[in-house]
C-alpha cells in the first residue's frame, strides 16, 4: 500500500501459496469479552472473506470463540461463556487484496 500521507508498508515474506498477512498477539478476555484492535492499514490490505483467526488458551481450558470480525474498522471480538480473566494467544492470517493472486508453479 502506498499512501503519501503514511509512506510505504514493508513486510517480510511467509511461505504460502498466496500473498498474505500474519499478525500475532496475546490478550485477555475480561468478563467474557475482548476486543483486539488491528493496525490501521489492515482494512486497506484484506477483505473479511479471506481471514482466519486462531486462538490458543493460556493456563486455562475454557471455551473462547471469535464473535465478530470487522475488517472495515480493523478489529475482531473474542468472547467466552466465563466471567473471569482468560489469557490467550491469537494468530490473524489473511490473503492480501491489494496485489495480484500468486500463480503456483512446480
Amino acid at each position: 500500500v502506498t499512501d503519501s500521507e503514511y509512506g510505504f508498508l514493508r513486510y517480510g515474506s511467509l511461505e504460502s501459496p498466496y500473498h498474505g498477512i500474519r499478525l500475532t498477539g496475546r490478550d485477555v478476555v475480561v468478563d467474557s469479552y475482548c476486543k483486539v484492535t488491528l493496525p490501521y492499514y489492515i482494512s486497506k490490505l484484506v477483505t473479511s472473506e479471506n481471514v482466519n483467526i486462531q486462538l490458543t488458551n493460556y493456563k486455562h481450558d475454557k471455551i473462547l470463540f471469535v464473535n465478530e470480525i470487522n475488517i472495515e474498522e480493523n478489529y475482531f471480538i473474542i468472547k467466552s461463556y466465563e466471567y473471569s480473566q482468560l489469557e490467550f494467544f491469537w494468530s490473524f492470517t489473511a490473503i492480501r487484496q491489494d496485489v495480484e493472486p500468486m500463480v503456483v508453479e512446480f
